[in-house]
This record gives structure tokens, sequence and C-alpha cells, in this order.
């Protein structure tokens, strides 16, 4: 699953994201969410985060 956001936040889409991840997953789907590197991880949810880039630390989407 692709989240081009910087994945969680507790608002909007993000919230959206977690729910079809977790759907997927009580159905038997192995679920992995890319996404930029800020945010925060969740429990029982593979995320994967692009590398930190130096000129764009703090920058989020």
């Amino acid at each position: 699953m692709l989240a081009p956001t910087s994945f969680f936040g507790d608002y909007g889409c993000h919230v959206r994201i977690v729910e079809e991840a977790r759907y997927l997953q009580q159905n038997g789907q192995q679920v992995t969410i890319c996404t930029y590197q800020n945010g925060r991880d969740l429990p029982d949810l593979d995320i994967r985060r692009t590398i930190s880039l130096p000129w764009r630390g703090d920058y989020e989407v």
C-alpha cells in the first residue's frame, strides 16, 4: 500500500489508510505501507519509510 503522506498522523486520510490496511489484514492479506520518512509507527503494521533527505528533515506532507 502506498501512502503519499507523512504517515501516521491522527487526522484525515491517515485514519482511512489505517482502516483499509487493518481490513486487508483481517481478511488474510499481508500489508506493507510505503511512505515518507516522517510520521509515527503503529503496532501491527509493517511501515517502510523513505530515506531522510538532509534538506527536508522536518518537512511534513
